[in-house]
């Protein structure tokens, strides 16, 4: 059986750009943000390097592999694994976040991704992006590191952003997020106007040439034809 259904369910092109899917959203096929749906919650690790490279490492740490589940299930729980064609990036998330029948939640004691965030990246001398959010708590964080070291961290929630906790007339000019914390190394948080969360980390993603299918790749995996993957692997543990 087929877990990804390709009809009915008409994504924009993988070449799109970010701004352009955000502009060009069909919100009947996909309201929301996040270039998913609503009620979503997104928890994942993109890693600038090949996927086999990252699994070689998954492997080290004593995870066992089952490669190409695109047409599969598992009866065990997991993370999944996967990159897009024509992406340097390889996708790391936790099955649970995609809302995938066939596959179970994964809580490992033995393997953080939050610490995979750091780990991978110093162990492979490459950057990592770790991005976790929820349209229904509204809450957005995420963190990027570089041969090891955090050069850029973001957690925002909008229940405390004072600023959007004032009538607003829907008229009136955007006000901009507040977030709980922005430190950059790679540029100056003081001069960020931010009139969106959303849009401020699709732009960054879009500047490290992240495409948005692998970005809707945390959030879901339905529509993403098989061609489009390098491959789609499962990977799990015993504690």
């Amino acid at each position: 059986m087929n877990y990804f259904p390709e009809s009915n369910w008409n994504l924009p092109p993988p070449n799109m750009s970010m701004s352009e899917v955000k502009n060009n959203i069909d919100q009947e096929l996909m309201p929301g943000n996040w270039v998913c749906y609503a009620d979503t919650n997104v928890e994942g690790l993109l890693v600038r390097a090949p996927l086999d490279t990252v699994e070689s490492l998954l492997i080290e740490d004593g995870g066992q592999v089952e490669r190409d589940v695109y047409d599969g299930t598992a009866e065990e729980p997991g993370l999944l694994v996967l990159q897009l064609q024509h992406q340097d990036w390889t996708v790391i998330t936790d099955a649970w976040y995609l809302h995938i029948d066939a596959f179970k939640s994964y809580a490992s004691r033995s393997w953080s991704i939050e610490f995979q965030a750091q780990n991978l990246s110093e162990r492979l001398q490459t950057r990592t992006i770790l991005l976790g959010a929820s349209d229904t708590g509204g809450t957005t964080d995420y963190s990027v590191w570089d041969n090891g070291i955090l050069v850029e961290e973001l957690k925002y929630d909008e229940a405390e952003d004072p600023n959007q906790k004032e009538d607003i007339n829907i008229d009136s000019p955007p006000i901009p997020c507040r977030p709980q914390v922005f430190n950059s190394q790679l540029r100056n948080p003081a001069a960020q106007v931010i009139e969106d969360i959303d849009l401020l980390i699709f732009d960054f993603l879009e500047s490290q040439q992240v495409s948005w299918l692998s970005l809707y790749a945390l959030t879901r995996l339905r529509g993403i034809r098989r061609k489009d993957f390098v491959r789609l692997d499962f990977v799990s543990w015993h504690d």
